[in-house]
């Protein structure tokens, strides 16, 4: 990790990606958030997604990438939105549960080839 954003890896091959995103829309209106990588500073063609979030509403959004990478490349996640009643939302700690992230990443070497 560098840039409190960049995921670095020091091998080349192919990797998986598993984003997970809380959002809170605080606003009546239903709202569009984008959501996309971009490999060493340039955004991934194709690799955006978009959802629409519910007025009033919490939402977890889930993505999956997987791009091919050489020794040294980072990989960053983005997200936009419109709405700046719409935020990543974490929650602290309370009984009975732990905390809540309101971002979390699994990174997963698949294979060198």
């Amino acid at each position: 990790l560098s840039n409190n954003s960049r995921i670095n890896v020091t091998n080349p091959g192919t990797y998986s990606f598993d984003v997970t995103l809380q959002v809170e829309n605080n606003n009546s209106s239903d709202t569009a958030v984008t959501v996309w990588q971009q490999k060493n500073g340039s955004a991934i063609a194709y690799s955006a997604r978009r959802f629409d979030i519910v007025g009033n509403d919490d939402d977890v959004i889930f993505l999956s990438f997987t791009h091919q990478l050489a020794a040294g490349d980072y990989i960053e996640t983005y997200w936009a939105t419109s709405n700046t009643s719409l935020n990543l939302h974490t929650e602290t700690a309370s009984s009975p549960h732990p905390g809540i992230p309101a971002a979390a990443l699994s990174v997963v070497f698949q294979s060198n080839s």
